[in-house]
C-alpha cells in the first residue's frame, strides 16, 4: 500500500483542527490546550488503496517551529485561511513561502478557502483574482465537511499524478 504524508496548516482559527477531524473522523486527534492546538493535529485514512498520514499544525506565530517540524518529509501541503476574514489569506500566502523556503525541495500545494459555509464569507473568486490566479485555490467548510474530500483527492492528485476515488 502507498502511503503519503500531507500536512494542513494556516493561521489561527481558521478551521486547521475542524479539517483534519472532518477528514479523520473519529481517528483524528489533536494535541491542544483550552481549545488551541500547541503541537498538532493527526488523522489517517485510506483513500483508493492509498494511506493518507495527515498532520495538522498550530497556528500561532511562537510555534512556527512546530510547522517547519511537521512540513519535514509531507509529500503534500494544504494551506487553510478563513475566509471571513481576508487578512488571513496574507498570512496563509507567507507562512506558505515560509515553510516552502524550509524544505529541500518543492512539494505540491492547494490554497483552501474555508469557512465557506458562513454568511459573510468572500467567494473563492475574490482569492483567485487576489491571487493573480498563481495558486490553486479551493472552497471549504470544514464545518459541513463541503470541499474538504475534494480538497484532499485535488492534492493526492498533484502529489501522486493519479485520481483517487474518494
Amino acid at each position: 500500500m502507498h502511503k503519503i504524508k500531507l500536512v494542513v496548516t494556516g493561521p489561527v482559527a481558521c478551521g486547521k483542527s475542524t479539517f483534519i477531524k472532518k477528514f479523520g473522523g473519529d481517528r483524528a486527534f489533536s494535541v491542544d490546550y483550552e481549545g488551541r492546538t500547541v503541537a498538532l493535529d493527526f488523522a489517517r485514512c485510506t483513500i483508493s488503496g492509498i494511506d493518507v498520514f495527515a498532520f495538522g499544525t498550530p497556528g500561532h506565530e511562537h510555534l512556527e517551529f512546530m510547522r517547519e517540524i511537521l512540513v519535514q518529509g509531507a509529500e503534500g501541503l494544504l494551506v487553510l485561511f478563513d475566509s471571513t476574514k481576508p487578512q488571513t489569506f496574507k498570512i496563509a500566502l507567507q507562512m506558505l513561502q515560509r515553510l516552502l523556503d524550509c524544505l529541500p525541495e518543492k512539494i505540491p500545494f492547494i490554497l483552501v478557502a474555508n469557512k465557506q459555509d458562513l454568511p459573510d464569507a468572500l467567494d473563492v473568486d475574490y482569492f483567485s483574482l487576489a491571487a493573480g490566479d498563481s495558486f490553486p485555490i479551493v472552497g471549504a467548510s470544514a464545518k459541513t465537511g463541503e470541499g474538504v474530500g475534494s480538497a484532499i483527492a485535488m492534492l493526492l492528485r498533484k502529489a501522486l499524478k493519479i485520481i483517487p476515488a474518494v
